[in-house]
């Protein structure tokens, strides 16, 4: 799905943000490494690459958001 038309990114970082989470803060949280989690929250919210099933079942615990 291109870029443009997929939601889940810019949802992604407004959960994030309502949570008052850094990038760095919510990936060390999911369980990424602290020397990469800020690169990888980034990308994810950015639409280059999408998490996997586990990592995006950890973010939406951590965010508190339903997984849909």
């Amino acid at each position: 799905m291109p870029q443009a038309m997929n939601p889940v990114p810019k949802r992604h970082n407004a959960a994030r943000l309502e949570a008052g989470l850094s990038q760095n803060a919510l990936g060390i949280a999911a369980g990424v490494d602290e020397f990469v989690a800020s690169v990888h929250i980034n990308q994810y919210e950015r639409g280059v690459h999408a998490p996997d099933y586990t990592m995006a079942k950890r973010l939406v615990r951590v965010l508190d958001i339903p997984t849909a």
